[in-house]
């Protein structure tokens, strides 16, 4: 699979917008929730497409933060990618055209007055498309997610057999815990909500 998406065999230090992260977490083995992942997609009846636009999108996000960019040349401010390669795995990943991509990256197209013109960007410029891109990539395809789940859980019924899942994950990663000031209270306060509704 790492090779459909371009990913290689590296670990999340080879990802700029993971490699400050924490790459462990104690008791948990990522393997192991990669497959668990895989089976619940399987469960939920997502197709194998469904599942390789998913995997897709967190692929293309972690190829654009590894897009570098730097200036043309000494003195320009005109940017340039410094490795067109990891634009080319962007590419091929999202199935786009690596030359409009770059160019529409560099150089847009903008409207001035009446007329259409190509805008030089500094890198800098480029690089807050790059960041843009990948978190609206990330939204939608979050959000695309959530609307499959909810199609898949949606049993057109009446309503009187329905099961929600609520599942709040990541809070391990902070050192004070956001869950003791976010989630417990929550945790106490949706039992008895829950069983007022029932």
């Amino acid at each position: 699979m790492k090779d459909l998406y371009l990913l290689g065999d590296e670990g999340i230090d080879a990802w700029n917008y993971t490699k400050d992260s924490n790459n462990s977490i104690a008791g948990v083995n990522d393997t192991d929730e990669f497959r668990s992942l895989m089976e619940a997609f399987q469960i939920m009846g997502f197709s194998p497409d469904e599942q390789i636009s998913i995997l897709r999108v967190i692929a293309a996000v972690l190829h654009i933060g590894n897009i570098h960019v730097v200036p043309e040349r000494r003195g320009s401010e005109d940017a340039r990618l410094m490795n067109p390669n990891q634009a080319e795995k962007l590419c091929h990943v999202l199935g786009i055209p690596l030359d409009g991509f770059v160019k529409g990256l560099l150089k847009p197209r903008v409207r001035a007055g009446r007329e259409w013109v190509n805008q030089s960007r500094t890198a800098e410029q480029v690089k807050h498309s790059l960041d843009a891109l990948a978190k609206g990539l990330y939204e939608r395809g979050f959000g695309r997610l959530v609307e499959m789940v909810n199609n898949k859980l949606d049993t057109k019924g009446d309503g009187d057999s329905f099961i929600g899942v609520l599942d709040i994950a990541g809070f391990e990663i902070f050192e004070v815990y956001l869950s003791d000031i976010v989630a417990n209270p929550t945790a106490h306060d949706l039992p008895k909500l829950l069983v007022q509704q029932l």
